[in-house]
C-alpha cells in the first residue's frame, strides 16, 4: 500500500471482504505509518451525516475535515438551491483548495461502507462527484472498502469508477491487467 500510495501517478485502491475481517483496520495501520502532516478525508457512507446520493452532503463533510486539518484553508461551500447543480462548480473549487491547501502530497480519501451509495436513489451524483473531486485533485488517493460484494451490479460498479477514475491502472503484479487493484480479504 505504501508504495502505491506514493507512486506519482496512482489509480484508486478498492478493497473488499466480509464484515469484521480487519479491511478499516488495514486501513488504520496504513494510516499511522504515513506522513503527519497528510490530509486525511474520510467518507463514511453509512453514517448518518453523509449522504451519497448528495453531492452537497459529500462537499459539505469533506470542506469540514479540510477545515479541520489544513492551517490556511479558506473555502467554504456556497450558499444553494439543492435541485441545482451548481455542486459541479463547487466540487471543482474543492479540490483545488485542497491542492493549493496541501503541504505534503499526496493526500488520501478514504470511501468506508462504499456499498451503501449502490442502494441510494441518486447514486450516479457519487459518482460524478467524485469524479469531479479526484480530476481536478491528481494527488487525491482514494481507497475504498466494502462489506463482500453480494452482486455482480454493485462490482461492476465499483470497477466502472475507478476505470473511469484514471487512465493509470494500478500495477499489482507483472502483468498489466485490464481494470485496477482489487485487494479481497477473506
Amino acid at each position: 500500500m505504501h508504495d502505491w500510495f506514493f507512486r506519482e501517478s496512482s489509480s484508486a485502491l478498492a478493497m473488499w471482504g466480509i464484515g469484521g475481517i480487519g479491511k478499516s483496520s488495514l486501513v488504520a495501520r496504513f494510516i499511522e505509518n504515513l506522513p503527519e502532516d497528510t490530509l486525511l478525508l474520510w467518507l463514511d457512507f453509512d453514517s448518518p451525516d453523509v449522504a451519497p446520493d448528495n453531492a452537497w452532503s459529500i462537499l459539505d463533510a469533506l470542506a469540514a475535515q479540510c477545515k479541520e486539518q489544513l492551517e490556511r484553508w479558506s473555502f467554504e461551500t456556497k450558499k444553494r438551491n439543492e435541485s441545482d447543480e451548481s455542486w459541479k462548480r463547487s466540487a471543482e473549487e474543492l479540490a483545488l483548495a485542497i491542492e493549493n491547501g496541501l503541504t505534503t502530497r499526496p493526500a488520501l480519501l478514504v470511501l468506508d461502507s462504499f456499498e451503501v451509495a449502490q442502494h441510494q436513489g441518486r447514486r450516479e451524483e457519487l459518482w460524478r462527484t467524485l469524479e469531479r473531486l479526484t480530476s481536478a485533485a491528481p494527488s487525491l488517493r482514494e481507497i475504498a472498502f466494502h462489506a463482500s460484494v453480494s452482486s455482480c451490479s454493485l462490482l461492476v460498479a465499483i470497477i466502472r469508477y475507478f476505470i473511469v477514475r484514471k487512465s493509470q491502472i494500478h500495477k499489482p503484479v507483472a502483468k498489466r491487467r485490464p481494470f485496477p487493484a482489487l485487494l479481497a480479504l477473506a
